[in-house]
């Protein structure tokens, strides 16, 4: 394990590393493959816009979100408060607030967005149109790469272009 610094539990005890769960037999590795397997799989595919509609889209906000079931605390919402206008313990208490349970993502998008096509049902969906405001595609989401995310990202690309080739 690596002890890194990971806070501490309610009952004062440092956590300082990670356990893989069992089915990873004790392997870094392995614990990665399977997630990605996993992430990548057709059922993930087949409901990955309707988690990007509650988190990012859609569904995270108004009469959608609440027939969603996917409402949280007012605080949570970007721009809910003027922090600018706040002092004091009011400050202090609605800093506490989103410290201790987060904010919720700026919202992207306010359409649904559109189903992906699983290798299993390539015809479920209709294609995504690149060419309207309406409908975003996946590398939207690519915005939050890191740079050595994105350096990686395309010399993959570059690779998978020249394969094809041959």
């Amino acid at each position: 394990t690596n002890q890194l610094e990971l806070g501490t539990r309610q009952n004062g005890e440092a956590c300082g590393a990670v356990s893989l769960p069992p089915w990873a037999q004790g392997s870094a590795a392995e614990f990665i493959r399977m997630n990605r397997e996993a992430l990548e799989s057709d059922w993930v595919s087949d409901r990955l816009h309707a988690w990007i509609d509650l988190v990012f889209g859609a569904t995270q906000r108004g009469k959608a979100a609440e027939k969603a079931n996917n409402l949280f605390h007012y605080l949570s919402y970007e721009g809910a408060v003027d922090m600018g206008t706040l002092a004091g313990s009011e400050r202090a208490a609605v800093e506490a607030q989103i410290r201790e349970f987060g904010q919720v993502p700026r919202q992207l998008f306010t359409a649904p967005h559109p189903p992906r096509r699983s290798r299993s049902s390539p015809h479920s969906s209709p294609p995504i149109e690149t060419n309207t405001q309406r409908t975003v595609s996946y590398t939207h989401l690519r915005a939050h790469e890191t740079p050595e995310h994105l350096v990686c990202r395309l010399l993959l690309e570059k690779k998978k272009k020249k394969e094809h080739r041959v």
